[in-house]
């Protein structure tokens, strides 16, 4: 027999809340709870849950936590402070070592945005960005089925 490490992938999932619109921030809530449910589901790890400006610690899946621990954690989420890249990056420093990816809900498109993407990926971790526009946010509140 041979030991082997078993590895599990961790991934870390970031929401903005920084948005003006109540239904574009409910959309992307929604998508971010439907992210958290699909990954809880197999054999992957959630890490950390990004709301906004501050950090959850949390294990979701594999039997280690429970979704609806996250799920009643997003049913508080109100609109946040705008995103700054430099903030986002210094918060999950600490985590990204053990991260093998990270999916960003972001709202709308932007400079922050795409640059605390770029950071998570110059640490050598995936970044996965899913967008929530007006098209994808009508898509949401109409129940329709998402696929990327």
């Amino acid at each position: 027999r041979e030991y082997q490490q078993e590895y599990f992938t961790r991934v870390g999932v970031v929401l903005d809340t920084d948005v003006e619109d109540p239904d574009a921030l409910e959309a992307a809530i929604e998508l971010a709870a439907g992210v958290l449910a699909n990954l809880s589901r197999g054999e992957t790890l959630v890490d950390v849950l990004v709301v906004g400006d501050r950090v959850h610690e949390l294990t979701l899946g594999r039997s280690l936590g429970y979704l609806d621990q996250a799920l009643d954690l997003l049913a508080t989420v109100e609109r946040g402070p705008a995103i700054r890249a430099a903030d986002m990056s210094r918060r999950l420093e600490p985590y990204l070592a053990r991260l093998s990816s990270v999916v960003f809900v972001a709202v709308g498109d932007g400079g922050e945005r795409r640059a605390v993407e770029q950071s998570v990926r110059a640490r050598g971790v995936a970044c996965t960005t899913l967008t929530v526009d007006e098209e994808l946010a009508r898509a949401i509140r109409a129940g329709e089925a998402l696929a990327w």
